[in-house]
């Protein structure tokens, strides 16, 4: 049976204005002057990579118990470049809204680490908008999930506290490979478009070098940040692209690095952007200070190129286009 709530990470339920507050950003806009790497998106919203360890158990997850619509496999060949998978493999897509979920395998040195977002530094947890809860809640019972430890559920134990003003709601699961997953949802109707927003969340090092980076190379929004529950002193970060919300927080620089690419250990490992052209978006991160973790690379087996740009945890923002005229 898998954990399905993770006690080191409690703090977040006690953090009922965070989550209000998150619920109206998603939805919301803010603008910076300047060019941003949205301007070089082909669609709004980002993707999330997953190296998981049982293909089979990952795909039962994401579809069956958190329901997330299944898309077409990608195949990639023996022909696909070694720095991306040293042979064939499948990758199974799920989608929310215009994002991607994708799932990838590991392999034999692929390493495993505990999840949690206060256990490492790295993308350390995502959350998915569930849409139907009674639909959801069904899918729990039948696939084993006791309904009582999963949080903030109508009718769970415990309950989550009440939400002044507004309808969100929000829970925690973990995956099979022990990701931290967090769920919402709104009673009633909620703010226009939560069904296809996503959030992902980071730990961090250096908070003001990851600011700089997402909201200064990356050209991204920034959003009003909030004091961290129980402890305000720390602070937690919002930035935005579309209907994604990037968001992050630090418990200082003695936290494991878990962060790398995605063969390198099991878990959330990438933020993918599909952009119109991967050499325009290389010409914009470099020019404006990014380190690019790979250069702009043909994967070989079907017509993509792909590029590796790392924040300063080295935490992986894939981006990816198109071409048919080969590199």
């Amino acid at each position: 049976m898998i954990c399905l709530y993770c006690r080191r990470a409690s703090w977040f339920f006690k953090a009922p204005l965070f989550f209000a507050f998150v619920a109206m950003a998603i939805t919301g806009r803010a603008g910076r002057a300047g060019e941003s790497i949205a301007d070089h998106l082909a669609k709004p919203s980002l993707n999330v990579v997953i190296t998981v360890k049982d293909m089979a158990a990952a795909k039962k997850f994401y579809g069956d118990v958190l329901g997330l619509a299944p898309l077409a496999p990608v195949r990639f060949s023996d022909r696909t470049a070694p720095v991306f998978f040293p042979k064939a493999v499948t990758m199974e897509r799920f989608r929310v809204g215009t994002h991607e979920i994708k799932l990838i395998p590991g392999v034999e040195t692929t390493k495993e680490h505990p999840g949690g977002v206060r256990r490492g530094i790295g993308v350390r947890m995502v959350n998915y908008p569930i849409p139907d809860v009674a639909a959801f809640k069904e899918r729990l019972k039948t696939h084993g999930y006791p309904e009582s430890k999963v949080l903030a559920l109508p009718n769970s134990t415990p309950k989550i506290p009440a939400i002044q003003n507004s309808t969100y709601r929000f829970g925690m699961l973990n995956d099979p490979d022990g990701n931290q997953v967090e769920f919402f949802f709104h009673e009633g109707e909620g703010p226009e478009g939560w069904q296809e927003s996503l959030q992902i969340a980071l730990t961090v090092s250096d908070v003001e070098a990851s600011r700089r980076f997402y909201g200064q190379v990356l050209g991204m929004p920034e959003l009003p940040s909030l004091p961290m529950p129980g402890d305000p002193t720390r602070q937690i970060y919002l930035f935005q692209v579309g209907p994604t919300l990037i968001k992050f927080w630090s418990f200082g620089h003695e936290l494991p690095n878990r962060a790398g690419r995605h063969l390198e250990a099991f878990g959330n490992r990438y933020i993918q952007y599909h952009v119109k052209n991967l050499d325009a978006a290389h010409e914009f991160v470099k020019s404006r200070g990014g380190t690019i973790d790979l250069v702009p690379t043909a994967v070989g087996s079907m017509p993509v190129d792909i590029m590796f740009v790392a924040d300063p945890d080295g935490i992986i923002n894939e981006m990816f286009a198109v071409n048919l005229k080969g590199r």
